[in-house]
């Protein structure tokens, strides 16, 4: 056995020296036949050494250069990766900023879209109005279609200038109703004595005003306008009156409505009603020219009978005045019946 307690002081002799050189090669002889298996990650044992940098071996160690070599591409692939954070970073600061402006443009659209919807809601409202069917279902495309289709007009009718029932288009709008009535036919309108009115409208055929030939200003009494014919007509003025007697030497004054130009008296002369004899009386005329009566123009008289008309106060020429006087001057014992009085104008 080889000593072990060796102290500084100890003197070795070749005895030791030999001694532990029998130790050594004892040692390296069990050494060398110790079998060391090889290592895993299981059991200790030799591992071999390897400069691969991409091996899935577990049973392998990697060397220095192995190592470093992975350490470069770690180093390499930490920059490529601190480059792609910091693109990464960019990416996403631009990302935001996108993001915000696309939350502004949809926004945006989302007002577009609103003020679209109400726009084809007033498209949609205005087709209708112009007699157009049309919903706000229907696309864009539909809509610009009939929008296309509208025969815009330029006059100026409104309805009260069109005839009731028909359609018609302005400036304004189509499909206008007109107002104005059909009366129908025209029809004949005769004159009478109070206005006639034609209800305002249209007649599909004339109006006849209906005429006459005898309109004319001889027709007409003088003085008076019938639609614009004035008349010159004098009228033939007459006035009849009845007395039942006139007794002798009796006056009478009769007041007409007019001066008379012609004036006359009948009768009959007898001495009372129921005599059977009797005498007609003959006509006693008193012409008035001028409305004037001379005295030898102011009495006449019938025979028999001296039955007098005319003016009373026959010496004075002076108008008649619508006075008319008449008297019984004959035979005292004689009465005149059944006198008629006739005046014309």
């Amino acid at each position: 056995m080889v000593k072990t307690d060796w102290s500084l002081n100890d003197t070795i002799q070749p005895q030791d020296m030999n001694a532990i050189g029998e130790e050594i090669n004892q040692l390296r002889e069990e050494v060398d036949h110790i079998e060391i298996p090889p290592a895993s990650v299981a059991e200790a044992g030799i591992v071999k050494l390897s400069n691969a940098t991409n091996s899935t071996s577990e049973i392998l160690a990697a060397t220095p250069r192995a190592v470093k070599s992975a350490y470069d591409a770690a180093t390499a692939a930490q920059t490529t990766a601190n480059a792609a954070n910091t693109a990464a970073a960019t990416a996403q600061t631009t990302a935001n900023a996108a993001n915000t402006a696309a939350a502004a443009a949809q926004a945006r659209a989302d007002s577009a879209f609103q003020l679209g919807n109400e726009r084809k809601a007033e498209v949609v409202a205005a087709l209708v109005a112009k007699g157009i069917s049309a919903s706000t279902s229907e696309s864009w495309d539909s809509l610009i279609t009939k929008l296309n289709s509208i025969v815009k007009a330029s006059g100026n009718a409104v309805p009260a200038d069109v005839l009731s029932g028909r359609t018609f288009s302005n400036a304004g709008g189509n499909n206008l109703t007109g107002t104005i009535p059909n009366w129908g036919a025209g029809g004949t309108v005769t004159p009478g004595t109070a206005n006639q009115t034609k209800a305002a409208g249209y007649y599909n055929s004339g109006i006849t005003v209906l005429g006459n030939a005898n309109l004319l200003p001889a027709n007409i009494k003088s003085g008076v306008d019938i639609f614009g014919v004035l008349g010159t007509l004098e009228p033939k003025l007459y006035y009849e009156y009845t007395v039942n007697r006139i007794n002798p030497n009796v006056s009478s004054t009769l007041e007409l409505p007019f001066t008379p130009k012609i004036a006359m008296i009948t009768g009959t002369y007898k001495s009372n009603p129921l005599e059977n004899s009797s005498t007609d009386l003959d006509y006693g005329i008193c012409y008035v020219l001028s409305h004037t009566i001379y005295s030898n123009y102011l009495w006449q008289y019938t025979v028999p009978g001296n039955l007098y008309i005319g003016k009373e106060n026959y010496n004075r020429a002076e108008p008649l005045n619508g006075l008319l006087f008449y008297r019984h001057a004959g035979n005292s014992s004689k009465t005149i019946y059944n006198v008629v009085v006739r005046a014309w104008g």
